[in-house]
């Protein structure tokens, strides 16, 4: 009885390890287009005033579509591990649960590109080398 309280208890350590895990890499890629941004918005200081300007109107204007879908992908994260955590997992429902995690990082993602597009189709070559983060790492 004792082994298998031992086991139940080490087994129930190791998913919670695991799902604790699998948050904090799903988290990344929600936190990269939070870095974007703020890269995005630190360079703009470097602009002629007029340009600044278009630009920040610009990134203001994406700032509420990224703030919620962000939101909603930390939610679904939540959700997702809470599910593989739960007593009721079942292997096609967490497969749905992470096509809709999946989903939902794909439309913050085509937002924040967008949002990087919109500005550099107002700045001229030079600005854009300057504005926009060219590392691979840094781009959604």
């Amino acid at each position: 009885m004792k082994k298998r309280l031992a086991l139940g208890v080490i087994l129930f350590l190791s998913i919670a390890m695991n799902v604790t895990l699998l948050s904090i890499i799903m988290g990344r890629s929600t936190r990269q287009h939070e870095l974007v941004v703020k890269l995005v918005m630190r360079q703009l200081a470097a602009l002629p005033e007029d340009q600044r300007v278009k630009a920040e109107a610009i990134v203001d204007l994406a700032k509420p579509s990224l703030r919620r879908q962000m939101l909603e992908i930390k939610q679904k994260r939540k959700e997702v591990a809470g599910y593989l955590a739960s007593k009721n997992y079942q292997r096609d429902e967490a497969e749905k649960r992470f096509f809709e995690l999946r989903a939902k990082n794909s439309a913050v993602q085509t937002v924040a590109q967008t949002l990087i597009l919109d500005i550099a189709d107002q700045l001229t070559p030079e600005q854009r080398a300057m504005v926009i983060p060219h590392q691979e790492e840094t781009l959604p």
